[in-house]
This record gives C-alpha cells, structure tokens and sequence, in this order.
C-alpha cells in the first residue's frame, strides 16, 4: 500500500513538473522582446495608432467620455473589442522559417501595418508590424520592433486572419449612431418630401407643449395629437446608419442622379442644426422585389429597405436602413388623426 502511495506521488509529481514547464512555461518559449505581442492588460492601454507605408492610419484615445477616433469621432465599440480579444489572445507560434525571413520583410516594408500602442500616461508599451497570413491561414507574420526576426502569430486556435483586425479604414472604426437627441433637448423637426409636399411637416417643442406646422388643407378642424408628437420626438435617440461609404468610386455622380426621397432638420433647445438629405438608392442583387411592397410608394428601379444619406455639411455619406428610419418617416396628416385600437406603425396606441 504505502509503495502505490509513494508511485502516486512520483506520478503526480512528475506531471506536474510537466505541466509547468511545457505549458505554463508556454508564453517564456521565446524572448518577449523578440516574440511579445501579446497585451495581457488592455485596460491598459490609452492611446492606439495603426499605420501603414501607403500613408493612411488610425489614431485611437481613451478619454474620459470613451475612446475617440482621430480625435474626432466616437469609437465603434465593436470593432475596438475586438482588437482588444485579438491583442489579449495572439502568441508567437514559431519564428518565420529562413528562407521566408527576407520576403516577409519586404513585404511588411510595402504591406505591413505598424501598431503602436501606449499606455493611459503616453508611455510606451509595444511596438509592432503586421504582416500577411501565411499558408492556410495557420497564422500571421508579425515583427517586434527591434527584433531580429519575424514570427507566425496565431490566437489561441482561431484559424484565420488577424491582419483585418489591425485595419487602418476609418470606416471600420466610426461608431454608426448618427442622429442622437434627448426629447427634452430637441426644439423642432422638420420632414420636408419635395415630391409630396402635403406630406412635409415641422413639429416644433416648447416648455411642454407641442405644435405641428403642416398645409392648412391637412390640419382642418382637428387638433393635434400630443402622444404622437411625443412618441415622435423619441425616434431621434441613437439612430445608427449601415455603414460609411465615403470615397467610394463615382459616388457624387450617383448621388446627383437619383432623387432626394426627403430633407431631415432637426433643431435643439441650445441652438445646434444637424441636416440630412436621404435619396432613393438603385436597385441591386442585394435589394427585395418592388412587387411585395404594400404599405409605401417606392418609385420603379430602387430599394425598398435602403437608402443614401448626406450629413455632416455633405462631409459624410452613409446607407441607411428603412429598418431604422421608417418611425421617422411620417407623414403630416398623422398628427392630426385620433389614436385608432390598430394604429400606424411607430405611432401605436389605443383610443
């Protein structure tokens, strides 16, 4: 009895001794300056510039109102989160075999995008390049700065590419809300339809009380309808676009050849505009057959579900969803009816 304690022992002992220098040991396999991408402590982490030798790049800040992109825009949490998994999950697989090690280096000196990253006092953390997947997709090159080769970097046992996860296209890392205004801070809004005016309306908020400007023919004798106001009002909290297509090849000229389906304004309380001009977007291998359609007019040969936006004094060109944007597409005569058992969708209520 007391032999087989003593083999246990030995056994248990001898695997342990395994465990902790075959895996634990694991991350110490190579030298941190040669080998160390991984980030253990992304909170860490305070500032993030991603460039590439085309001239294009990325610069990420943590502030104290969140992460701002090029010290402008709001951060996609999306896509900064998964940064963040990748910066955590990546290890050093083996180093580049030699007779790879000088077309990897050309190529990260062409292709490769340079990650700096630093912490929440400006200092230093890493520095390093990515470079391409290597065959079937097993990993990426990577390449401290300052070490004298080349790795296959991998996450854990995702197999595919990391190198899309470093992207330096702004599009990639701007939030998508793109109209966002408390009830209480919003003053008017104006829906203008120039191929349907009598749709046009302006609902206007003060001290409480509600006001709709529309044709006098569509107001008649009826009084405004305040819960549908009010309802209205909160369809401009975190409205997001489908995503940015700015600098998209002959997209201006598209733009001027399709009709503008209507003109958003909104006012606040302190003063601030935003604008933006939604047109019809042409149909595509994308878009639903025009032929199911019921509720809503959609002129022949464009989408039912999507459309182009303008914003940001024309700086900004996005595709939006009629998913999102259909509650704020209303028309004049709806704020002057009464509340029916079944009523117009956006504006439900009972009577």
């Amino acid at each position: 009895m007391q032999k087989t304690l003593l083999y246990l022992f030995l056994l248990l002992l001898f695997g342990g001794g395994v465990y902790y220098f075959v895996f634990d040991k694991e991350e110490a396999a190579f030298p941190e300056s040669e080998a160390g991408f991984q980030v253990k402590d992304t909170n860490a982490i305070g500032t993030i510039f991603l460039s590439v030798p085309a001239g294009q790049s990325i610069l990420l800040n943590h502030t104290d109102s969140g992460w701002i992109l090029n010290k402008k825009y709001p951060v996609l949490q999306q896509t900064l989160s998964t940064l963040f998994t990748t910066l955590y999950l990546q290890k050093a697989l083996y180093p580049t075999p030699e007779n790879a090690h000088n077309r990897v280096i050309r190529q990260m000196a062409g292709n490769g995008i340079k990650v700096e990253l630093y912490d929440r006092k400006g200092k230093e953390m890493k520095v390093f390049y990515v470079g391409s997947e290597v065959h079937n997709y097993e990993g990426t090159t990577m390449l401290m700065q300052g070490a004298q080769r080349p790795y296959v970097v991998r996450m854990g046992e995702f197999i595919g590419l990391i190198n899309s996860r470093y992207s330096v296209d702004i599009d990639n890392w701007r939030d998508r809300t793109i109209i966002n205004f408390p009830v209480k801070d919003i003053h008017t809004v104006s829906i203008t339809y120039p191929d349907a005016p009598l749709n046009s309306f302006t609902v206007k908020q003060n001290n409480g009380s509600y006001d709709v400007a529309v044709d006098a023919g569509i107001k008649g004798t009826q009084s405004v309808n305040n819960r549908r106001v009010k309802l209205f009002l909160g369809f401009f909290q975190n409205v997001v676009c489908e995503g940015y297509i700015n600098g998209e090849q002959r997209l201006d000229s598209i733009i001027a050849s399709v009709p503008l389906r209507c003109a958003i304004d909104i006012t606040t309380q302190q003063g601030r505009h935003q604008h933006l001009d939604v047109y019809w977007m042409p149909k595509s291998q994308r878009s639903k057959n025009t032929d199911t359609l019921r509720d809503r007019q959609v002129p022949v040969g464009f989408d039912i579900d999507r459309y182009y936006a303008v914003g940001n004094n024309g700086q900004d060109t996005m595709i939006i969803q009629e998913y999102s944007f259909n509650k704020i597409f209303r028309k004049a005569y709806e704020f002057y009816q009464k509340d029916k058992e079944v009523d117009v969708v956006g504006l439900e209520g009972t009577k």
